[in-house]
């Protein structure tokens, strides 16, 4: 059973200059643990989140590093993850509001790393006004949203707090003109394996072109590749 020790949110707002790094830890007491939990399950079994590996020079695995060693408290540290994502994103062309959660949880003796991040949205709810003919409803907007708990998190990472092994699901971002996993190559800076999904996807196109040179049928002969995969 997954138990979340330390949370922290922070606002990144980079191009409008309104980012809030939170001065005091995350609450989780009863519905924010529960949600937080909810995406953490849900990530676990993401077929499109790719393991990785810290480059040797990685600034993140030495700030970890720092961290574990009691040279940073968690709110500092996750302040410092924080800052990375600011300096990124201050390059990528897309502009938009993000939220990142920074939490450590455990599993039995293992500690770990976990890291949310995600675009709010607008959203709107019922309310219930007085008008001059009676009670009426009508839409109230509820500002920034985030993902419900039957969704998924943007963006994710999941670092083991003693093997260093990574597990990560990224967007790309235009950053400075080029397409950039932000999350693993300026934030952790570390490589990525294909997903899952990224390797069914490559052996059922490979078997697609072998049907199609030998003569067989490349619709039949890629659906049992993905039948066979998903069945191992």
């Amino acid at each position: 059973m997954t138990t979340i020790d330390k949370a922290a949110l922070h606002i990144l707002d980079a191009a409008a200059g309104s980012s809030l790094l939170s001065a005091a830890q995350l609450p989780l007491a009863g519905e924010a643990s529960e949600y937080l939990l909810a995406h953490i399950e849900k990530s676990r079994k993401s077929p499109d989140r790719k393991a990785g590996t810290f480059y040797e020079d990685s600034e993140c695995k030495k700030e970890i590093s720092a961290y574990l060693e009691g040279e940073k408290d968690f709110l500092a540290f996750s302040r410092t993850l924080a800052e990375s994502f600011l300096r990124a994103f201050s390059h990528a062309a897309e502009a938009a509001s993000r939220m990142l959660f920074v939490l450590e949880a455990h599993e039995d003796e293992r500690r770990e790393l976990v890291l949310f991040l995600c675009r709010s949205h607008a959203g709107f709810s019922p309310a219930v006004v007085d008008t001059a003919a009676g009670l009426s409803a009508e839409l109230s907007s509820c500002g920034s949203l985030l993902p419900s708990a039957a969704a998924t998190m943007d963006e994710f990472a999941f670092v083991d707090l003693s093997t260093l092994a990574v597990h990560v699901r990224a967007k790309r971002y235009s950053v400075d003109g080029n397409a950039i996993f932000v999350l693993p190559e300026l934030v952790l800076e570390c490589a990525q394996a294909p997903s899952a999904r990224e390797a069914l996807k490559k052996a059922s196109d490979t078997a697609k072109k072998v049907a199609e040179a030998y003569g067989g049928d490349a619709v039949e002969t890629a659906a049992a590749v993905k039948s066979f995969v998903a069945g191992e």
